[in-house]
């Protein structure tokens, strides 16, 4: 298993603990740096990771009894650059209203 597909596993784990309430896999997965941004699928803007953090344990914290979908449209690598483009479908209870299914590309 490559490095890459290890990364695939671990983030598609980590989203799942995300939409069961639990943001703290997802945040490891994430830069730290001063320069992280989040244009969240709540609304919100924030940058630097302080900023990035408690928006996502607040996005967490809406989520519960939920299931991540991950379709990949495509993925690539090149030297020590990687992409993917998936559209992700979540299906969970929340805070702001029961029975939510999200979808984000």
């Amino acid at each position: 298993m490559s490095s890459w597909d290890a990364f695939c596993g671990q983030r598609r784990g980590a989203l799942e603990r995300f939409v069961n309430g639990d943001a703290g896999p997802y945040k490891q997965l994430w830069s730290h740096a001063d320069d992280v941004t989040i244009f969240g699928g709540w609304g919100g803007y924030e940058q630097g990771w302080d900023a990035v953090s408690r928006r996502l344990d607040w996005a967490a914290s809406r989520f519960g009894e939920g299931h991540v979908d991950i379709g990949n449209l495509a993925a690539g690598s090149s030297g020590d650059l990687a992409y993917s483009i998936d559209i992700e479908t979540n299906v969970a209870w929340s805070t702001a209203r029961p029975a939510v299914r999200l979808r984000s590309a």
